[in-house]
């Protein structure tokens, strides 16, 4: 039995009290990794709400407009009109721990899976043109359909690391990525990492890698 951890963010509009659906911003092989992809999702929304990480109090230790941070746990405080301009945590954010079952038997060929990239690195560039932007190109690697679990999308990130033990934990990321399949337009997990320039050429050449649209 292993263990991912799960980065999660859940926001309430402060003018219409409307509660968003829990959001996986990020899912990672350790702890640490999960604490970072919240931390830097937790600064950019403070940024986009001009407050700061003040722990949601001021000089005279009263509650006011900010942000608190640990390491299972964040939030943003901010008056809401909705409810009468009470101070109210606006953006929650928590990181969770998933076991998940795997083994080496389970973990699928790397060539088996689904992969995908904008539509400028899969057609617009030429093969020496990839090789002058840099020695790594992003994929998005996952199921022809989409990865619905947390247990299925660590197999996908095992068979990248089979395939390329060098890339780094925290280099290997899930996505949340949107496509058209089948005339309706989904949103779903595939799992993101850098691969050589030239085997992303080779893949490339033998049709192996596909386009996202919007990516």
């Amino acid at each position: 039995m292993d263990k991912i951890y799960t980065t999660n963010m859940v926001k309430i509009d402060p003018k219409t009290g409307e509660i968003s659906a829990n959001t996986v911003i990020a899912v990672s092989p350790k702890k640490e990794i999960a604490v970072r992809r919240m931390r830097e999702r937790y600064e950019e929304e403070l940024s986009s709400l001009n407050l700061t990480d003040n722990d949601a109090h001021d000089e005279n230790d009263e509650s006011c407009p900010g942000g608190y941070f640990t390491e299972d746990e964040a939030g943003i405080y901010d008056y809401a009109s909705f409810a009468f301009d009470q101070l109210l945590e606006i953006v929650s954010f928590t990181v969770c721990e998933q076991k998940v079952e795997t083994t080496e038997n389970d973990t699928p060929d790397f060539l088996s899976l689904e992969m995908r990239t904008t539509t400028d690195l899969a057609v617009t560039r030429t093969d020496d043109q990839l090789r002058e932007l840099c020695p790594n190109l992003s994929v998005w690697v996952g199921d022809k359909y989409g990865s619905k679990s947390f247990a299925r999308l660590d197999k996908i990130r095992a068979a990248i690391q089979k395939k390329y033990p060098h890339i780094p934990d925290e280099e290997i990321e899930v996505y949340y990525v949107h496509d058209n399949w089948g005339g309706s337009f989904v949103r779903h997990m595939m799992v993101r990492a850098a691969i050589p320039v030239e085997d992303f050429i080779q893949l490339r050449s033998t049709g192996k890698i596909g386009i996202f649209p919007g990516l």
